[in-house]
This record gives C-alpha cells, structure tokens and sequence, in this order.
C-alpha cells in the first residue's frame, strides 16, 4: 500500500510539475577584437543553473563567419548562412569539426530560401531538405524569387519608376512553373519610394499555393490568384512613401505588413488589419514592438520578465538568451553583455560582459 500511494504522489508530482530539459546549451560565437580567432563555445546550463562552458571549435575569423541567421539543425549541427569561398558551411558540434559539403548530413541537403522576404521579421533563413520539399533548381530562377510553400512555382517582380510621378516605381507580378513557362498576373501595382532609389523586392507574399497578397499601392493591399483576379484586403491610410515595405510572417504564422509607420497585423481572409504590439520569439517569448527609455518589453507566457535594449534574441523551452546594451549606439560595442533568462529560477543571469569579446548568438541544444 504504501509503495501504491508514493506512486501515485510521484504521478501527481510529475503531472503538475512544468517539464524542462534537465540540461540544456547555448551555443555562441565570441570574437576577440585583438585577434583574428573566433571561438565556438557552449554556455551550459543544468537545472536552470549555468555550469560551465566549452569551446567547441576555434578558427580563423577569415575560415568561418557566424551571422545570428545560422540554423541549428538536428541539435547537432550548424549551417552557416554566409557559407566561406570553399564551400566550408557545417559546422558539427559533436564531432567539432568543419564540413565542407551539404550532403554531409545523412545523405540529406539543406538548402537555404532568404528573404521571402524576409520569412520572419529577422530575416531568418529557413533550412529545408530535399527530400522532403523539392525546391526547384536555383540557376533558374536567379532574380527574386519567392517560392509557393509547396516550392511547384515562384513569383518575379519586374518594374521600373514612373516617367509622370516621381518616386513612383510600377511594377508587374509573373509566376514561373517548374516547365519554365511563364504568366502574367498582374500589371500596373505601384510603390511610392521615399527617394528614387529603390533595390529592395516589392512587396508581395504566397498566403498558399494559389493566392498572393501584394499591394496596388502604398496601404492599398489585395490578394491575387493565378487567374489574375484582384480582392480588396484593407486600406491603410496612414501609410506613406516608403522604400522598405514588406509583407512576412511572424513565428506564429501572422501575416504582417512593415512599414516606417509601423506594423501591421493583416487578415486576408477576413479582411482586417490591427496595429502589430507583441512579437513572439518563439516558446512562449515576446517582445513589444514599441520601446520606452529603458528598452523593449519582453513577456513569458503573459508576465513581464524585463526592459531591456538587446539584439539577436535566441529562445528554448523556458529559457531565452540576448545581447543586451544601454541604448547609446555609439557605446554599444564596448557595453554590452550576454543575458540569460529562465522559467526556472527566474531572473537575468550575466554570462559575459564587453571587455573586447563580440558574442554572437546562434542558437540552444539539448544535451
């Protein structure tokens, strides 16, 4: 009987305990600014409680560049998003070696679309793998592209600026097939520049295989499907000449419209819009879009954890990791640290502060 009730006392322990992984780490690159090594290194954490670190792998900075956009794929490997001259582009954290080819993972390919554009509001990179999505050949398609989710078509803009209206650039929307063939979508869509100099994409996005969202104009958003046929979306009046519009998703697949005036939540299907307050940053983090003296706002499921000016936020199951700096940009590569928080005991941990050292966060592992 009394081996019967501690079992159930364990279950009943077990079933309202929130579950983490025991340990846990953050992978980061650190340069030093009087040498031209950069190191891989392995903060751990156990129980909430940072350990110890480990470097995994020490190069040249001139070998490996590590960008916040690299990809931890299969908790083990990193795929670099500015691969170097040689093709030298996985890094292996367990065996901490570099890899000089793709198909060093499994037989299988990674294979990398930025900026759709972008995918989230980072400009993330996303890692795909052949043999799960068949992209189509990169050579051809080589000037904007966007693929469908299902990768069978991709949309090119072509356009050029307006000979009556300054700042205007005219563009038209084609989709190409994987035969190679070629339609017309749409002609005549339009952005107001805020100078004459525009080499960003146009905004434009697959909502799914057969529909995209775009503009007419400047706040004028409409979707558009592979008959050519244009639906009103929303009207937002507040948006000016701009060179940076873009639609793209957040982590929690809302649809989003940037603009200088700000963002937007947008809601093809029942054509709404809402201005965009909370981003999340994935397992149950969020950060204000907006930003008082002290920094944004950063939330766990609903409470506040912190203000806090940062840069590069990584999170995990109950833990997140950035690059904290007081707000003075001209301070900022000389008074910066690396914060760790966690659901676990609950506070801001200082894993490394200025003095030289540039950390790049690139991402957690389970151990």
């Amino acid at each position: 009987m009394k081996n019967f009730l501690l079992l159930l006392t364990m279950v009943a322990v077990s079933l309202n305990a929130e579950t983490y992984v025991k340990k846990v780490s953050l992978i980061v690159a650190v340069r030093s600014d009087i040498a031209d090594e950069i190191f891989l290194v392995k903060y751990i954490f156990s129980d909430g409680q940072f350990i110890s670190t480990d470097t995994i792998l020490t190069t040249s900075i001139k070998k490996v560049s590590y960008t916040y956009y690299d990809v931890i794929f299969k908790n083990r490997y990193v795929i670099l998003s500015k691969p170097s001259s040689d093709q030298q582009s996985i890094i292996d954290l367990k065996d901490r070696k570099i890899l000089k080819n793709y198909k060093a993972i499994k037989d299988e390919s990674a294979v990398f679309v930025s900026k759709e554009p972008p995918i989230i509001g980072t400009e993330d990179f996303t890692s795909y793998l052949r043999n799960q999505r068949p992209l189509m050949k990169q050579r051809e398609f080589d000037v904007g592209k966007i693929p469908s989710p299902d990768a069978t078509k991709v949309l090119v803009a072509e356009g050029n600026f307006s000979q009556n209206t300054v700042g205007n650039y005219i563009f038209k929307l084609w989709v190409y097939t994987s035969n190679k063939t070629r339609k017309l979508l749409a002609d005549g869509l339009s952005v107001q520049c805020s100078s004459h100099n525009w080499d960003l994409p146009c905004p434009y996005m697959w909502i799914d295989n057969n529909t995209i969202l775009t503009q007419r104009s400047n706040g004028d958003i409409v979707t558009l499907d592979l008959n050519g046929t244009i639906e009103p979306v929303v009207k937002i009046d507040s948006v000016g000449p701009d060179n940076d519009l873009r639609f793209y998703r957040d982590y929690d697949g809302n649809i989003l419209y940037a603009c200088k005036e700000g963002k937007f939540l947008i809601d093809p299907e029942n054509k709404t819009y809402l201005e965009y307050k909370l981003a999340p940053l994935k397992h149950g983090f969020y950060v204000s879009t907006s930003k008082t003296d002290k920094g944004k706002t950063f939330q766990y499921k609903g409470t506040t954890i912190g203000e806090l000016y940062y840069r590069t936020p990584k999170t995990f199951d109950g833990y997140i990791a950035l690059i904290h700096y007081p707000g003075h940009e001209s301070d900022f590569d000389f008074q910066y640290s690396l914060l760790v928080w966690n659901n676990i005991t609950k506070n801001w941990q200082t894993l490394l502060e200025g003095n030289g050292l540039f950390p790049t966060s690139i991402g957690w592992i389970e151990e």
